[in-house]
């Protein structure tokens, strides 16, 4: 008997290279198909709730903004820095607003891609009989390959840079604060010891007056002297009783702010449902493997119609099952961008949202 000399990791190599048989792919395919049919995809599901996400984060960004507002007016004098958050937290939600507009506009845009690829397409795919037939599929392909379908990454993209946005501004927010809580601290201790020391030497001066017998032009600067001591010592007080003020000013303010975390996570939350939304559409098999389409269309169905049939029926097979998937896969995500659309389209804000005619 022979004996298999090939290296064990040059054998594990090429079974991987090889990849599944055709039987073991019609079965996945089969298997998936099946349950496409039996119940509806996550997409379907999350596509139903864009309307109350959307919602959600319009609540949440109406109380934030107002919220932001508020504290401006009321710490604003203390902490001038406010004004600038508040100021770019205004610019998260246009970009919110904007973003969520041109997504309703992207997804009836896809939704006439994916309705192209499933019924002109895959439909010609399934429709092969001869080589004209091929070329043919392969000539359309090529010419769907050469548009441009990133809107839906780029969409994808836009909300979860604006959740990543929004997640650093939370923390520079919090840094903010925790350096004013430092310098206060800093203030206060620094000013207490001025006080302190202040009233110390006004009482040795007064002790010096009442103890010493001493000349009126001596007696004079001393009484001039305690003057000075007890001026500054009045400017260190006001300062130590604003500073102690401004304390806890920034205790509420620290309050207030920690107050409006749940509405920033809900908004982040759902900013990351929408990105994944849109990632999943640009997963859908509507040309981002077309090389690889045009590559089986170029080689497995063109050996198998030079093949004799008793040899070409399961790879035959698995092009068309694999075709079938593909379409069971656009299917749902064409029907659900219709509805993202309808749903966006027919909220309470929609039509607040929209831009002004020129």
């Amino acid at each position: 008997m022979e004996t298999d000399t090939t290296p064990l990791g040059e054998g594990t190599e090429a079974l991987r290279a090889q990849g599944p048989t055709d039987a073991e792919v019609i079965t996945y395919c089969s298997a998936a198909i099946a349950e496409l049919n039996r119940a509806p995809t996550d997409f379907e599901k999350n596509v139903q709730e864009v309307g109350v996400w959307a919602n959600d984060i319009d609540a949440s960004f109406d109380r934030t903004t107002r919220k932001f507002s508020d504290l401006v007016k009321k710490y604003g004098k203390d902490y001038p820095g406010l004004k600038d958050y508040s100021n770019e937290w205004q610019g998260y939600n246009k970009r919110w607003v904007t973003n969520l507009l041109l997504s309703r506009d992207v997804a009836s845009e896809q939704s006439g891609v994916l309705n192209r690829f499933e019924n002109v397409f895959l439909e010609m795919i399934q429709t092969i009989k001869t080589e004209q037939d091929r070329l043919d599929a392969i000539l359309e392909l090529q010419s769907f390959v050469e548009e441009d379908h990133s809107s839906s990454q780029k969409m994808s993209q836009a909300f979860f840079v604006l959740k990543q946005d929004i997640a650093h501004f939370v923390v520079r927010l919090d840094a903010y604060l925790a350096d004013k809580k430092v310098a206060l601290s800093n203030a206060v201790k620094t000013l207490q010891a001025d006080v302190n020391r202040l009233q110390a030497q006004i009482s040795d001066l007064d002790k010096k007056v009442i103890r010493l017998v001493v000349t009126t032009t001596a007696l004079g600067k001393l009484q001039a002297e305690r003057n000075n001591k007890a001026r500054q010592f009045e400017q260190k007080e006001k300062e130590l009783a604003d500073a102690n003020r401004k304390q806890q000013a920034l205790a509420q303010l620290q309050t207030d702010i920690d107050g409006l975390e749940p509405d920033i996570s809900l908004i982040c939350e759902r900013l990351v449902d929408f990105s994944e939304i849109w990632t999943s559409v640009s997963l859908c098999p509507s040309g981002t493997d077309d090389v690889e389409s045009r590559a089986q269309i170029d080689n497995k169905w063109s050996k198998s119609l030079s093949m004799s049939k008793e040899h070409v029926l399961t790879p035959q097979q698995r092009f068309i099952i694999e075709v079938e998937l593909a379409r069971k896969t656009c299917t749902p995500t064409r029907i659900g961008l219709e509805k993202y659309a309808t749903e966006l389209e027919n909220r309470p804000r929609a039509r607040e949202e929209l831009p002004t005619p020129e």
